[in-house]
């Protein structure tokens, strides 16, 4: 059993609250203009390649709880010359319904789901389900970077931006410098 599902599921483990279109304070205009493949995105299923970064990214997200699309974000915006500090609440409030409404539930349900041949599928759909939701999230995220103006020097040095921003973005400090060290390895890998 995983070890996020300390008990064996039950069907109230899985039961959904109530809710509508209009909590998740979206609405059908605003996602038509979205860009799903945008730069962002991108950056971040290149990124993904790395088994090293991805290693550690999902460790973050598995044991320490951070919102791995929120990493890549700090991590593109260093790539972009902009900085998160002084956005990153502005950053959360942005996606938390929708992240807490659909991406988070859906990775529960997806690591909760015991494997078998019987299962295997729905579990493969619902991973499916788990990433197009996070490329959503990816796309409220990239739609927000337009607000962000560009603010690091080009003479800083790509570890210097990645520090700062993922500071900015409350990693703690026994995590930091190697999550750098592997954020510097894999994109200059994609250089």
């Amino acid at each position: 059993m995983n070890a996020l599902c300390s008990k064996k599921p039950t069907l109230e483990d899985f039961t959904i609250t109530q809710f509508n279109s209009n909590d998740l304070n979206v609405d059908a205009a605003f996602l038509e203009k979205l860009e799903l493949d945008n730069a962002f995105w991108q950056f971040s299923i290149k990124l993904w390649e790395d088994g090293r970064f991805r290693t550690h990214m999902l460790r973050l997200q598995n044991e320490l709880g951070f919102r791995v699309n929120l990493l890549l974000f700090a991590i593109w915006l260093s790539t972009e010359d902009k900085v998160m500090a002084g956005h990153l609440d502005d950053v959360k409030a942005y996606t938390k319904v929708w992240h807490e409404t659909v991406v988070a539930p859906l990775r529960r349900v997806r690591q909760c789901m015991p494997t078998s041949a019987k299962t295997s599928s729905l579990k493969s759909l619902i991973q499916q389900c788990e990433l197009y939701s996070e490329q959503l999230e990816q796309s409220f995220l990239f739609a927000f970077s337009s607000q962000i103006p560009k603010m690091i020097s080009k003479e800083t040095t790509l570890a210097q931006k990645l520090s700062h921003n993922l500071l900015a973005s409350q990693i703690p400090q026994s995590e930091l410098l190697l999550l750098v060290d592997i954020c510097v390895i894999a994109l200059n890998a994609l250089n």
